[in-house]
């Protein structure tokens, strides 16, 4: 466990402000040390490869939220004590932060989709009822409170200066030109010939509403916001029939020019399978050279814990923004701020930065996710802001460029602006992927 304890540890340390040297932690209880961790007999199964009992999990309440801990039993004792001048935190939270920041769990679930993604009904934060929260957090919080009594010292975790949290602003552009002809087909398949009729009057009036850069630009920029717009390389189907992007890079290079003119980010969202094929994205970086992309989500947020860090390295994409479920907003590796994903394979911190995706669109409109209307999400987001204000976190956004057009999605751009106002209301830094995770790196 002793680069798993050092990884968390480094992740602490990272949004602390306080001299490392000077502070005394041990995991495990050793008598000696200013702050004793206790740790779990079930660590055996991070050797073994084997998953918790979900069921088993025990929950403390702190900062007034239930918070689980995987790799304990014992509900009798307080979260952490003083004895003989020492703290003894008395849950293992090391191993439950571990177990969840890195992505573990996924590494050991049997089913998945056909794309090899996690089934979110699967993901343990689904089974603890824990995706809303992010869960780490508490448990470094209660390292902080310790290490505060123990010093006697405040600690300061806000990193973004004037800003009380910041918010990460994406677009992923999937489409740019199929919306009137993909609703055609469908009204014909459905027999609606009255909005089928309508469609050549829409095609001409509104062939370019996805094409819409410069209108979202437009918008940001009223907000003193930045954002990255993610584009897809690839117009190819995938083996399986899926599709990618609806565009070539020589279709979109003015707009792409127009973006960096603008001071925008252009990141790569490389298309499906890439997530496992180290040549096939050096092929997608090729096709978008000329914008030198420095961040990276996978299309459909296919994104496996155990392989994907190592073609994102070979590449040498070392910020990635991919982690988050599809099925449902929140927090799919309990944490409210970007990380280093783990190298499972040498065992060790990596050096490729996450940037956790945690709202998008699709998951609140679609009706085989959340099916939530525009009118009830800003009531339904909250509280994933303020848990993210509570411990000064990043909040990720990903806004298609569909959905910022009122062609099929009315409502939703409106939506937007008023959630980028809600934002700028709250004091959150409204800024893209690569000045995030710039900041980040700068830290240490």
């Amino acid at each position: 466990m002793e680069n798993k304890t050092k990884y968390i540890l480094n992740t602490f340390f990272t949004y602390h402000k306080i001299d490392r040297s000077k502070i005394d932690i041990h995991y495990g209880i050793n008598l000696e040390s200013k702050i004793q961790i206790k740790q779990s007999e079930l660590i055996y199964i991070f050797n073994d490869n084997f998953d918790i009992n979900y069921k088993n999990v025990v929950y403390k309440k702190w900062l007034n939220t239930d918070i689980p801990f995987l790799f304990d039993r014992n509900t009798e004792k307080e979260i952490f004590e003083e004895i003989d001048g020492n703290i003894i935190i008395n849950y293992d939270i090391i191993a439950s932060s571990f177990y969840l920041l890195s992505g573990y769990s996924e590494t050991v679930a049997e089913e998945k989709d056909e794309l090899g993604r996690i089934l979110y009904k699967n993901s343990i934060q689904h089974k603890l009822k824990i995706t809303e929260i992010p869960v780490v957090n508490y448990y470094f919080n209660i390292l902080k409170t310790a290490i505060e009594k123990a010093y006697n010292k405040k600690i300061e975790t806000n990193i973004w200066g004037k800003f009380k949290f910041a918010t990460c602003l994406t677009h992923d552009i999937d489409y740019i030109r199929t919306p009137w002809t993909a609703n055609g087909l469908k009204n014909i398949f459905t027999s609606n010939i009255v909005s089928t009729i309508n469609i050549p009057i829409k095609k001409i009036t509104q062939t370019k509403s996805w094409l819409n850069f410069k209108e979202i630009i437009n918008i940001e920029k009223k907000y003193n916001a930045k954002s990255t717009f993610f584009i897809l390389p690839n117009n190819k189907k995938s083996e399986k029939g899926y599709d990618n992007a609806d565009y070539t890079i020589k279709d979109i290079a003015p707009y792409l020019e127009f973006i960096e003119s603008e001071g925008f980010e252009i990141g790569i969202h490389p298309s499906i399978c890439t997530h496992k094929n180290c040549s096939s994205l050096k092929t997608e970086i090729t096709k978008l050279a000329k914008y030198n992309p420095q961040s990276c989500r996978f299309h459909f947020l296919i994104f496996r814990p155990e392989t994907t860090r190592n073609t994102l390295e070979v590449n040498n994409l070392n910020t990635d923004s991919t982690l988050g479920f599809t099925e449902h907003i929140g927090f799919r590796n309990s944490f409210c701020l970007p990380f280093y994903l783990y190298n499972f394979e040498n065992d060790k911190q990596s050096k490729i930065l996450e940037i956790p995706l945690n709202i998008m669109d699709v998951t609140l409109f679609d009706k085989r996710f959340m099916n939530i209307s525009h009118d009830k999400v800003l009531s339904r987001i909250e509280n994933i802001i303020k848990e993210i204000e509570k411990f000064n976190g990043v909040l990720i956004i990903n806004w298609h460029n569909n959905y910022l057009s009122d062609f099929l999605y009315k409502g939703w751009k409106d939506l937007y602006i008023k959630l980028l106002d809600k934002l700028h209301n709250k004091n959150s830094l409204l800024t893209d992927v690569y000045t995030i995770s710039t900041q980040i790196k700068n830290i240490n």
